[in-house]
């Protein structure tokens, strides 16, 4: 996907106030100019990664579209490696701060186990609205999201499963799992780099992962540990995102075109919603700037050849689902595929019957 412009500057100036803020206290509390390290600069540090870092990261990443609940782990995060900075010595000090940690993880904890136990409570009902929905849906991440919102009054829950399970699914369970083929479903990553850009992602974050958990294991055993499963997550989340990709391909289909995106974001789009279905025209200048934009096309190693095939412009917005319950409306979807042709003549086929139908029904 082709973050906007104004996005990818927010990820950019978060990622540098995050290293400016992690190089000051680290110097803050290693430098001799402060020797020794006082209760005050302590607190200061806890301040600064627990409270000013998650604030940037809601205000930067997340901004007012989401709720304030998603910056908890980024919370728990700071408290961990403020641990790691600080001079043991002092904690016996700060110790009441640091009980807060250990309430926003008991808070956490609770929550998780709050889902787990939902969703075991009404197992069985939701095993039976799955296999109703898979036969609706080929791919499995919207299948399971619906039969979610079906069997869970709150849709919150069903999406923040739907992205774990989707992630376990998909990186442990799917291998012998071949690509579906039929006409109404068209790939869209074979014509990608985008294998080789999870490959380096991967081999990068497993060598991350090696050598900071031997760094940190050196002061806490436990943060190292928490920071691997953090590590770990993140290379199963990309495993499964290449693996959802080449298992989801956009369906057409009762007049409604799905797309799942990886693990990532989906949107289901009726036909009669599409305004005009046209090849891509939009200059990327322009692509960057637009705040409702739906990306159906996957990272690639060298940007400029992540150029979208396909620009659908909707008569109202449509709800478009992404990680972790987060929602946007979306008035224009660029696409991506493989069989260009083939996409094209359905796609714009299908909209000319529905066109032509509902213009008969206004005749009459």
């Amino acid at each position: 996907m082709l973050m906007d412009i104004k996005r990818r500057n927010n990820y950019l100036l978060f990622i540098l106030f995050t290293s400016l803020v992690l190089l000051a206290n680290y110097f803050l509390m290693n430098a001799t100019l402060y020797s020794p390290v006082t209760t005050e600069l302590a607190i200061v540090t806890v301040i600064d990664l627990a409270i000013c870092l998650p604030l940037a990261f809601y205000f930067l990443i997340l901004r007012k579209n989401h709720s304030i609940i998603h910056i908890l782990p980024v919370v728990i995060i700071g408290f961990w490696v403020a641990y790691f900075l600080i001079p043991n010595h002092l904690f016996e000090e700060i110790k009441p701060v640091m009980y807060i940690l250990y309430g926003f993880e008991a808070l956490f904890i609770l929550f998780e186990l709050y889902l787990l136990i939902l969703a075991i409570r009404k197992f069985p009902i939701l095993i039976r609205t799955f296999k109703d929905k898979k036969r609706d849906y080929p791919q499995f991440t919207l299948s399971l999201r619906k039969s979610f919102e079906e069997t869970f009054q709150n849709k919150k829950i069903g999406a923040i499963l739907t992205t774990d399970l989707s992630v376990i699914y998909y990186s442990l369970f799917s291998w012998k799992q071949k690509e579906k083929e039929a006409n109404h479903l068209f790939s869209y990553h074979k014509n990608t780099g985008y294998l080789a850009f999870i490959i380096m992602l991967v081999h990068a974050l497993v060598i991350e992962m090696i050598g900071v958990h031997f760094l940190i294991a050196q002061k806490s055993h436990l943060l190292a540990w928490i920071l691997t499963g953090l590590d770990l997550y993140t290379v199963l989340y990309l495993i499964a995102d290449y693996r959802a990709a080449k298992l989801s391909p956009i369906s057409i289909k009762d007049n409604v075109m799905n797309i799942v995106i990886g693990v990532r974001r989906s949107i289901e789009v009726p036909i009669e919603e599409i305004k005009s279905f046209e090849k891509t025209s939009t200059a990327k200048s322009i692509r960057g700037k637009e705040k409702h934009a739906f990306f159906a096309t996957l990272p690639e190693l060298i940007e400029e050849d992540n150029e979208p095939d396909f620009e659908l412009v909707l008569h109202r917005p449509v709800e478009a689902h992404y990680i972790f319950g987060i929602k946007k409306k979306i008035s224009k979807i660029y696409i991506t595929v493989d069989e260009k042709q083939k996409f094209w003549d359905m796609g714009t086929g299908t909209l000319s019957q529905v066109t032509q139908s509902r213009d008969s029904e206004l005749d009459l």
